[in-house]
């Protein structure tokens, strides 16, 4: 197969052509060095765990995902999570040691995040 002169100097220029780090970043990786997340979207994980904790200690160190979901909507959250992705995230907390699990959707702040 022969390639022509055309061919070879796009070749060339969609080589040369280049996209600056902060463009590529943008692109790439939102939310990622530096680049605010969009109005209206999710707080970030670790807010949004803090959360549960708070509400965890409000509650004498014992909660469930309802109490969880009974809390956006007292704070008219922009975008609620569902239920399902709350408890996954709680889950998580278990996970990493922040909570300890229960039964079914009951779950305790772990004594080393207790005042």
């Amino acid at each position: 197969m022969k390639i022509t002169r055309r061919q070879i100097r796009q070749v060339i220029k969609e080589a040369i052509t280049t996209v600056s780090d902060k463009d590529f970043d943008r692109i790439t990786m939102p939310g990622y060095k530096g680049s605010q997340p969009a109005p209206g979207s999710l707080p970030e994980a670790d807010e949004f765990q803090n959360h549960i904790l708070a509400i965890g200690l409000d509650q004498a160190g014992e909660l469930v995902v309802q109490d969880v979901v009974d809390y956006q909507s007292q704070t008219k959250a922009p975008r609620p999570l569902e239920y399902d992705e709350i408890l996954e995230i709680m889950r998580d907390m278990v996970d990493t040691g922040m909570l300890t699990d229960g039964y079914g959707d009951f779950f305790s702040v772990h004594p080393d995040y207790i005042q």
